[in-house]
Formats: structure tokens, sequence, C-alpha cells
């Protein structure tokens, strides 16, 4: 290539750039998605300050980064379904597929399964939920309650203020009895 092509090609290359910054500087800003969050430990955690963190949160961001979509996150601490139903959000980070929200809220394939452990002494030789009828299980009463209920309707359940509570509680009298 000579050098009058090359200074040519510069130009269109220069001209170019320019273009494209003068065109992105006059359209329209990216739409922004509310997203909305709440404590839901151990996925999601609300800072000092209100801000949101956590392995779920983290997850989103990133994902939401690579696809080049604007987000802000909008506390709603009383949960997905007050905060959708009143268009406070546009999307929600974790969300449970329950019947009750089916035809009412959009929801994906999940991308992650929360899991659910039952947790004992190991000198009770408990190793199956059959093993629990009769006994006094803490739970929390969230949106898994219902899961339990029905996994563990022989047992007696005692609904507690949180997972913590539960394990707390553990080599006492909440999630074993001691007769």
């Amino acid at each position: 290539m000579n050098r009058g092509a090359t200074i040519v090609s510069a130009a269109l290359v220069i001209l170019a750039i320019v273009e494209g910054r003068e065109h992105r500087a006059g359209a329209t800003p990216p739409r922004v998605f509310r997203m909305g969050f709440q404590y839901s430990a151990p996925r999601q955690f609300v800072s000092a300050d209100g801000q949101p963190y956590g392995p779920t949160i983290d997850t989103i961001r990133e994902a939401a980064r690579r696809a080049g979509i604007a987000l802000r996150w909008v506390l709603v601490p009383e949960g997905p379904d007050v905060a959708m139903a009143a268009h406070k959000v546009d999307l929600w980070p974790l969300l449970a597929n329950l019947p009750r929200r089916r035809g009412t809220i959009y929801i994906s394939r999940d991308y992650i399964r929360p899991n659910y452990w039952l947790v004992t002494l190991k000198s009770r030789g408990i190793a199956s939920l059959r093993q629990t009828r009769g006994l006094r299980i803490g739970y929390s009463n969230g949106v898994a309650a219902p899961a339990i209920r029905s996994l563990l309707s022989d047992a007696r359940l005692i609904s507690q203020p949180g997972a913590f509570a539960n394990l707390v509680g553990c080599p006492s009298h909440f999630v074993t009895d001691w007769r």
C-alpha cells in the first residue's frame, strides 16, 4: 500500500471512530432495569448502607455486566411478591417457583438450586426423613415452609425465626427430643 492510501485508510478509521462516538452520544441511553432485593441469607444480604451483596448478587451483577444490561438495585424488604405487584421493580434475582406466582410473574429456568439440610447430632442415628416421625424439628417459616411441612408431616414442627435459631437450638430440644 502506498503512502497516500495509508493516509486515506487512517483518515477513514479516525472518521469512523469519531462518527461512532457522536452517534452513541446522541443515542437513547440503554434501559436501566430495576432489580429488587431483600435480606435473604445465605444468598442475599443488605449492607449497613442499604446496598446488596452476597453470592446471588455477585452472579447477577456479573451476568448483567457481560450482557451489557444496566441495573439499578432497589431494596424491597417486603419481598418479591409485593415488589412485583406494586411495580416497584422489573426483576428479582432469586425467586422460588411457587404455584401462586405462576401466571402473574415470569420465572425463568433456574440457574441455581437451593439446598436444605436436616441437622441433628450424629449420636441420634437419623439418616432419613422417615426417622423423624414424632420428633420435634425446628424450621424457618419462609418460602420453603410448605415443602418442609409436607416432607416432615409426621414430625412435630416448631417454627423458628431463622436458620440460625435452628442451629443454636440443635443440641437442645429444637431438632431432637431428649426422652
